[in-house]
């Protein structure tokens, strides 16, 4: 007997009916809930560049989807677009949602400044229904404390004489299409509407919970090119995906490609990589690689009789990856894994050179092999909607690195030749105001032989004006037995045309000294360094391209003779920094 295809079919069978069942248990408690709904307030809000008033008591009987959204909001552009393209003219289309009840979204202005930029944000989304809350008042009525913040009302129990509106759901950001689809979809059953057949309707909004869940991710974490530093971009985020026939089935691409150049009169050093992230649904996955180039006119001191002037060429290559997918509603796992071949700055390289030429024709020399893997793992959980964000990170660094060597009369000694890392990370973010986001990192770094390293690190994204936004940062970090470093810094930009920005950027840098256990005389003395630079964006449909450039200085405070053999590595320069970005979403 041909058992298979039979127990196949029974276990499909009995799948079915389990989720028929916990999808009619799941209705049944989402309706009895809805006495416990909270109540709409009222509104009445002015038409966008139009006489008149709109008023909530004027959607009686319908579904009512609120997008309150500002013109300079990034994720709004993509939130409003989607709800007008694929809820309001969807719905239009199809005369009302499953149960034969319209569907009006309603997109809500809370930006008061800059008109002709609002008017173009409008004619971009194509939005239909705008008006205008310009003091945010019915926001704030509505729970918003960021954008976008969107809100599904159900007016279906209510008549134009007697109007009853419910909050179904209200959440900021923007989680796709599909899930809002299944709270509009669900809505007006027993209004005796034209209607599919009811079991039907709720396994299929049973289905869709389960393939829609949560939509699309955060970003990921990018790099600040120029402090080196990383930061959280509040803009960035993936499309959100929807087809008629396979939910989630679209993909959304974005490729980004960074040049780096750093130089001196005797250190020139660059890196060059491009980056692609992809996401579909609940998930999103970027794979990032690249070039590093180190060139070094070496010198040795002028006492060091074995040294001699040599020109170091150096090809570092490196690659990561990582995955994020939304596990439940407000969590969200991350996970990560890259690997390196070749020094990663130019000092490890300037090391090596000086042991190579002090050491290499006495046994026990090995030349250097550079290179590494990191592997890390983390959690991303949202305690409050769309305006507070708790991430936890731990990662494992393994670096292969150029040991130190040091001879004694027991012969040539050679120092630590690999170093492992451990790093816990715990980032929060809250957005405090509609045009000011805080994020605060905390680091705990521990490396062989070293005591572990605490450090702190937070940013400042302000909304100044109409015109105006700033990025403010600043951090601190210590070590046993003897280290301790702090930073500030801050870029402020200006729109000078409706595709054009100017920005300008400073830091400073401060520490008290390397502590180095790879090796034994070559740690760093205290360092000061500072930069002041300016740069152009340009925003484009899909595009944006930014260009920056600075004078970068470091001043090294002396040195004992422990180190003396090192002063052309440690001594002062005045660098070149310039940096091309390119950023291409589809």
């Amino acid at each position: 007997m041909h058992l298979v295809p039979i127990i196949e079919r029974i276990q499909g069978a009995l799948m079915k009916h389990l989720l028929r069942s916990v999808a009619l248990i799941v209705m049944t408690g989402v309706r009895a809930l809805g006495a416990e709904l909270p109540d709409a307030p009222p509104f009445s809000l002015q038409r966008w560049n139009g006489a008149g008033e709109v008023q909530l008591s004027e959607f009686a009987g319908k579904i009512v989807v609120l997008d309150f959204f500002a013109y300079w909001c990034v994720p709004c552009q993509r939130a409003s677009s989607e709800l007008e393209a694929r809820i309001q003219k969807h719905y239009a289309a199809a005369k009302g949602n499953p149960h034969g009840i319209p569907v009006q979204v309603l997109a809500i202005n809370v930006e008061a400044d800059n008109p002709a930029k609002t008017e173009m944000f409008v004619r971009k989304a194509q939005l239909d229904w705008v008006v205008s809350d310009r003091d945010g008042a019915t926001l704030k009525a509505y729970g918003g404390t960021s954008l976008p913040h969107i809100a599904i009302i159900d007016g279906t129990s209510g008549t134009r004489d007697q109007p009853a509106f419910k909050i179904v759901y209200r959440k900021a950001g923007f989680d796709g299409v599909e899930k809002l689809r299944a709270v509009i979809d669900r809505l007006g059953a027993g209004t005796g509407r034209p209607q599919a057949g009811a079991s039907d309707m709720d396994f299929r909004w049973f289905r869709e919970r389960l393939n829609a869940s949560i939509g699309a991710g955060q970003a990921p974490m990018l790099a600040d090119l120029t402090t080196g530093r990383k930061v959280t971009d509040p803009t960035s985020e993936t499309a959100s995906t929807d087809t008629p026939v396979d939910i989630g089935s679209r993909w959304s691409h974005r490729i980004s490609g960074v040049f780096d150049g750093l130089f001196s009169t005797d250190v020139q050093l660059s890196q060059t990589s491009g980056a692609h992230r992809m996401g579909r649904g609940n998930w999103e996955s970027t794979v990032t690689a690249g070039i590093g180039t180190i060139g070094i006119d070496y010198q040795p001191v002028s006492f060091d009789f074995l040294g001699y002037e040599q020109r170091l060429d150096e090809i570092r290559g490196f690659a990561q990856g990582s995955v994020r997918w939304r596990l439940l509603e407000d969590l969200t796992g991350l996970a990560g894994v890259g690997i390196y071949d070749g020094y990663t700055d130019y000092r490890s390289a300037w090391l090596a050179e000086y042991y190579r030429q002090q050491f290499s024709g006495l046994p026990g020399y090995v030349g250097p092999t550079p290179a590494g893997h990191n592997l890390s793992v983390g959690a991303r959980w949202e305690y409050l909607p769309g305006s507070g964000f708790a991430q936890l990170d731990a990662s494992y660094l393994n670096d292969e690195i150029a040991p130190g060597y040091e001879i004694d009369f027991d012969g040539l000694r050679k120092g630590r030749p690999f170093l492992y890392t451990s790093v816990w990370k715990l980032t929060l973010e809250n957005v405090v105001h509609r045009r000011a986001r805080l994020l605060h990192e905390f680091r705990r770094v521990e490396t062989s032989d070293r005591d572990p390293r605490f450090g702190y690190q937070g940013t400042a994204n302000l909304a100044l004006g109409e015109r105006w936004t700033a990025r403010v940062q600043g951090g601190y970090a210590s070590e046993q037995p003897q280290f301790e470093s702090w930073y500030v810094g801050g870029t402020i930009e200006w729109e000078l045309s409706d595709r054009w920005f100017l920005m300008a950027s400073g830091r400073y840098y401060d520490d008290t000294g390397e502590i180095e256990n790879s090796n034994f005389s070559n740690a760093a003395p205290s360092i000061q360094a500072w930069q002041a630079g300016a740069g152009i964006r340009y925003v484009g449909e899909g595009w944006v391209v930014k260009l920056y450039a600075a004078p970068y200085a470091t001043r090294y405070s002396a040195f004992g003779i422990g180190t003396a053999f090192f002063g052309n590595l440690y001594r002062n320069r005045d660098w070149g920094l310039m940096q091309l970005a390119v950023d291409r979403e589809f």
